[in-house]
């Protein structure tokens, strides 16, 4: 009788990218369709795109950056609209109080403002 492991060699194989992924602290800057990616003080710039994670730059770049530090905690999502697009900001709130952003990314649309 022959085993089928498919479904285990595709379990491990989708383990092994998301442990792979959670190791870098790899971050794209910029939102489309304006983006201005630039990266913070304590990252490294790795690459540069139009494209980068999703949306296409209409003007600017999207930035690739490494951060030497442990990966951003990203616990909580704000969100606001730039426009009509819906822009969301992955990230948590550090021990003072300030907004640490993990992550910003267009992430839907807006109608009549903010919801």
């Amino acid at each position: 009788m022959r085993r089928n492991n498919h479904g285990l060699s595709l379990t491990l194989f989708i383990v092994g990218l998301l442990s792979a992924s959670a190791s870098h602290a790899d971050t794209w800057r910029g939102t489309a369709p304006f983006c201005d990616g630039g990266c913070l003080p304590g990252e490294t710039e790795i690459t540069q795109s139009k494209v980068g994670d999703g949306g296409y730059c209409w003007s600017g770049h999207k930035t690739l950056c490494r951060n030497d530090m442990p990966t951003c905690p990203a616990l909580q999502t704000k969100t606001m609209c730039l426009g009509v697009v819906l822009i969301c900001d992955n990230g948590s709130y550090q021990a003072n109080g300030q907004w640490r952003s993990c992550s910003k990314y267009a992430c839907g649309g807006c109608l009549f403002g903010a919801f």
